[in-house]
């Protein structure tokens, strides 16, 4: 029962996380922000990322215990977690990506054309 709620929590964290980032960009970059496009971001985007993140986070580790049933002890302690923070990695990034880094906005120049913000590791595409 603990690990069910620790996955919840851990969906609630990358919500929390993908919707800050997603607040974070537009600002850094001065693009596409003002009283509409910030409080849609912020009421709208932001507990529909986090009933996705847990939502993400409960269906991932469900479907890891289900396949993980008759494996080994080792690997049904270590893949259900490695598959959920998998999972939500990559919600966070696509979150970002669609979201986040808001391209066809202009900006004063603090930021490229795409509008990724200076912080975005250049690693992870955005």
């Amino acid at each position: 029962m603990a690990a069910w709620a620790l996955a919840g929590i851990h969906g609630a964290l990358a919500g929390f996380l993908a919707a800050y980032l997603v607040l974070l960009a537009p600002v850094s970059c001065h693009a596409g922000t003002g009283p509409g496009p910030d409080l849609l971001r912020l009421f709208v985007h932001t507990p529909a990322i986090l009933i996705a993140a847990v939502a993400t986070a409960l269906g991932t580790f469900a479907l890891a215990v289900r396949i993980t049933l008759s494996a080994p002890l080792a690997v049904r302690l270590t893949v259900p977690p490695l598959l959920l923070c998998t999972a939500l990695a990559l919600l966070v990034w696509a979150d970002f990506a669609w979201f986040g880094a808001v391209a066809g906005v202009p900006n004063p120049g603090l930021c490229p054309a795409d509008n990724v913000p200076p912080w975005w590791p250049h690693w992870i595409p955005a």
